[in-house]
């Protein structure tokens, strides 16, 4: 049986290249059996599939599957590969990096290059607990068990990290890492905390940014459709008191009373008019020059770009394809 891939470079490298690889019995993993191999193939074919959907986590879980089912080094770099585009740095890195010192072939350059640039994009965190026996999940993927053997590499950026022991209060605490950077973290539960509360974010946990004033935008938008309406409706009513003005005139006898009285309602109702649409004009300006400078809420910072723009500058997208 084989493993076959083919990888699209980005257009600036060059043209797409095909290599084939030959699962090894007797690997350190054991030969994986025939109904194995069948299982590991789907599970492959699936996550190509939605990698070039550009549905990365799930082809990601697919692809990680796939290698539990029969480990094959070479499937390491399409792992390696969602990480990337998944923008978790720190498990690209680490991928790539088995996938060199596991042997590896046919994507070495392209590796090589993407280990530069991903070195360049995590750091790592040194975490402690008062007892042994505490599971840590970083941003909640699972990391291991306290003591850990050595500092924990992540994505630069700001980390969600949680502590979990059976019967103790769970721990989570928020931290930023820098490119290069060791940062020691002491989990303690809280006093007082009881099983199953997650404790320790305090200050460090940004509380939710409110929408202020985002009452007073409705206000000023319903205040201008009002004005503009009654700008309209007294706008009619002159004009048809204009009219009745213009008829009176042209009758004879003219009522000099009548004329006055509709000649009065007149001027009074083009008055209200404009009075009407220039406040109209006026708080809707406002409203929308405040409307369009407010700054964006912490959401719509955080919004992950479209489908197919996550990645730059790193290893090629593929297009995979082939059987275990």
């Amino acid at each position: 049986m084989t493993l076959a891939y083919r990888s699209t470079r980005p257009r600036r490298i060059g043209a797409a290249f095909a290599l084939a690889f030959t699962l090894i019995a007797g690997s350190s993993f054991g030969a994986p059996t025939e109904e194995q191999q069948k299982d590991a193939n789907t599970h492959f074919q699936r996550a190509v599939q939605l990698y070039s959907e550009a549905d990365y986590r799930a082809a990601l879980v697919e692809f990680k599957r796939a290698y539990e089912i029969a480990p094959h080094v070479q499937v390491l770099y399409n792992i390696g590969q969602a990480y990337y585009q998944l923008q978790n740095y720190a498990d690209a890195l680490t991928t790539f990096e088995r996938f060199n010192a596991e042997g590896g072939t046919g994507h070495k350059a392209e590796v090589d290059q993407a280990i530069g640039i991903l070195q360049t994009r995590v750091g790592k965190v040194d975490i402690s607990t008062p007892t042994p026996g505490w599971d840590i999940a970083i941003d909640d993927e699972p990391k291991g068990t306290t003591p850990l053997p050595k500092p924990i590499p992540v994505s630069i950026g700001r980390r969600r990290v949680v502590a979990s022991k059976a019967g103790e209060p769970s721990i989570t605490k928020f931290i930023e890492v820098a490119a290069g950077d060791t940062k020691p973290l002491v989990l303690e539960p809280a006093k007082g905390a009881t099983p199953g509360t997650p404790v320790g974010k305090g200050p460090e946990e940004p509380p939710p940014e409110p929408e202020k004033k985002s009452s007073l935008y409705l206000v000023g938008w319903v205040t201008t459709g009002v004005l503009a309406a009654g700008a309209v409706v007294t706008g009619i009513l002159a004009t048809s008191k204009a009219s009745e003005l213009d008829d009176a005139r042209n009758t004879f006898p003219a009522s000099k009373k009548d004329i006055d009285d509709k000649a009065s309602a007149t001027t009074a109702l083009a008055v209200t008019t404009d009075v009407l649409g220039a406040a109209a004009i006026i708080i809707g300006g406002v409203t929308l020059y405040f409307t369009l400078t407010r700054p964006k809420s912490n959401a719509a910072l955080s919004s992950p770009p479209p489908s197919g723009v996550r990645f730059g500058g790193g290893p090629g997208k593929l297009i995979l394809g082939g059987t275990f």
